[in-house]
Protein backbone atom coordinates (compact mmCIF):
# COMPACT_ATOMS: atom_id res chain seq x y z
CA UNK A 1 0.00 0.00 0.00
CA UNK A 2 3.21 2.24 1.01
CA UNK A 3 4.27 1.24 -2.20
CA UNK A 4 1.25 2.87 -4.49
CA UNK A 5 0.99 5.42 -2.64
CA UNK A 6 4.75 6.47 -3.76
CA UNK A 7 4.30 5.22 -7.27
CA UNK A 8 0.73 8.18 -6.65
CA UNK A 9 3.28 10.75 -5.83
CA UNK A 10 6.15 10.31 -8.28
CA UNK A 11 3.70 9.61 -11.11
CA UNK A 12 2.23 13.25 -10.15
CA UNK A 13 5.68 14.63 -9.89
CA UNK A 14 6.36 13.48 -13.14
CA UNK A 15 3.26 14.83 -14.67
CA UNK A 16 3.76 18.42 -13.50
CA UNK A 17 7.62 18.57 -14.60
CA UNK A 18 6.79 17.00 -17.88
CA UNK A 19 4.00 19.47 -18.46
CA UNK A 20 0.87 17.40 -17.35
CA UNK A 21 -0.02 19.14 -13.90
CA UNK A 22 -3.81 19.19 -15.13
CA UNK A 23 -3.64 15.45 -14.63
CA UNK A 24 -1.94 15.66 -11.16
CA UNK A 25 -4.40 17.90 -10.26
CA UNK A 26 -7.48 15.69 -11.29
CA UNK A 27 -5.79 12.71 -9.36
CA UNK A 28 -5.44 15.04 -6.14
CA UNK A 29 -8.93 16.49 -6.51
CA UNK A 30 -10.00 12.55 -6.94
CA UNK A 31 -11.42 13.00 -10.40
CA UNK A 32 -9.55 9.42 -10.86
CA UNK A 33 -9.80 7.34 -13.18
CA UNK A 34 -9.31 8.62 -16.16
CA UNK A 35 -10.64 7.24 -19.60
CA UNK A 36 -7.14 6.96 -21.39
CA UNK A 37 -8.42 7.21 -25.24
CA UNK A 38 -9.86 10.67 -24.24
CA UNK A 39 -6.42 11.51 -22.93
CA UNK A 40 -4.41 10.19 -26.20
CA UNK A 41 -6.67 12.26 -28.12
CA UNK A 42 -5.97 15.40 -25.73
CA UNK A 43 -2.46 15.39 -26.78
CA UNK A 44 -2.10 13.64 -30.65
CA UNK A 45 0.55 15.92 -31.44
CA UNK A 46 3.11 13.77 -29.28
CA UNK A 47 5.31 11.16 -30.66
CA UNK A 48 4.68 7.57 -29.30
CA UNK A 49 7.25 7.01 -26.86
CA UNK A 50 5.51 10.01 -25.66
CA UNK A 51 2.17 9.34 -25.29
CA UNK A 52 3.86 5.55 -23.69
CA UNK A 53 5.34 7.53 -20.71
CA UNK A 54 2.05 9.75 -20.51
CA UNK A 55 -0.16 6.76 -20.62
CA UNK A 56 1.72 4.99 -18.15
CA UNK A 57 1.72 7.50 -15.09
CA UNK A 58 -1.83 7.73 -16.00
CA UNK A 59 -2.15 4.26 -15.50
CA UNK A 60 -0.61 4.12 -12.46
CA UNK A 61 -2.57 7.04 -10.75
CA UNK A 62 -6.04 4.92 -11.73
CA UNK A 63 -4.85 1.92 -10.34
CA UNK A 64 -4.52 4.07 -7.38
CA UNK A 65 -8.02 5.97 -7.38
CA UNK A 66 -9.66 2.40 -7.29
CA UNK A 67 -8.05 1.41 -4.63
CA UNK A 68 -9.09 4.15 -3.07
CA UNK A 69 -5.65 5.57 -2.17
CA UNK A 70 -5.46 9.48 -1.11
CA UNK A 71 -1.67 11.05 -1.65
CA UNK A 72 -1.30 14.42 0.32
CA UNK A 73 -0.02 17.14 -2.30
CA UNK A 74 3.50 18.30 -1.20
CA UNK A 75 3.38 21.90 -2.72
CA UNK A 76 7.03 23.21 -4.10
CA UNK A 77 7.86 27.00 -2.46
CA UNK A 78 8.38 27.24 -6.00
CA UNK A 79 4.86 26.37 -7.15
CA UNK A 80 3.71 29.19 -4.83
CA UNK A 81 5.66 31.76 -6.65
CA UNK A 82 3.56 34.49 -8.57
CA UNK A 83 6.81 34.25 -10.82
CA UNK A 84 6.23 30.75 -12.11
CA UNK A 85 3.64 30.78 -15.13
CA UNK A 86 2.26 27.65 -14.92
CA UNK A 87 1.86 25.67 -17.93
CA UNK A 88 0.40 22.71 -19.98
CA UNK A 89 1.79 21.15 -22.98
CA UNK A 90 -1.25 20.80 -24.53
CA UNK A 91 -3.60 23.84 -25.38
CA UNK A 92 -7.04 22.42 -24.60
CA UNK A 93 -6.28 23.22 -21.06
CA UNK A 94 -5.70 26.24 -19.22
CA UNK A 95 -4.75 27.64 -15.80
CA UNK A 96 -7.01 30.14 -14.02
CA UNK A 97 -4.76 32.75 -12.24
CA UNK A 98 -7.34 33.63 -9.64
CA UNK A 99 -8.37 29.92 -8.84
CA UNK A 100 -5.31 28.91 -9.43
CA UNK A 101 -6.49 25.76 -10.77
CA UNK A 102 -6.61 24.04 -14.37
CA UNK A 103 -9.73 23.47 -16.71
CA UNK A 104 -10.68 22.40 -19.87
CA UNK A 105 -11.11 24.69 -22.36
CA UNK A 106 -13.04 21.82 -24.45
CA UNK A 107 -15.47 19.90 -22.46
CA UNK A 108 -14.58 15.91 -23.27
CA UNK A 109 -15.64 13.25 -21.38
CA UNK A 110 -12.50 12.29 -19.73
CA UNK A 111 -14.11 11.30 -16.10
CA UNK A 112 -15.66 7.94 -17.88
CA UNK A 113 -14.83 4.69 -16.60
CA UNK A 114 -12.57 2.38 -18.80
CA UNK A 115 -15.13 0.71 -21.30
CA UNK A 116 -18.02 2.88 -20.60
CA UNK A 117 -19.61 4.24 -23.60
CA UNK A 118 -18.09 7.09 -25.53
CA UNK A 119 -20.29 10.08 -25.41
CA UNK A 120 -19.07 12.98 -28.47
CA UNK A 121 -17.15 15.73 -27.07
CA UNK A 122 -19.46 18.30 -25.58
CA UNK A 123 -18.20 21.98 -27.46
CA UNK A 124 -17.32 25.09 -25.95
CA UNK A 125 -19.37 28.51 -26.22
CA UNK A 126 -19.01 29.85 -29.47
CA UNK A 127 -17.47 33.38 -29.59
CA UNK A 128 -20.77 35.59 -30.97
Amino acid sequence: MILTQIEAKEACDWLRAAGFPQYAQLYEDSLFPLEISVVTRDHDFLDRDAIEALCRRLNTLNKCAVMKLEITPQRKQSEDSDEDEPCAISGRWTFQRDSKRWSRLEELDVFSLPGDQARPPRRALQEG
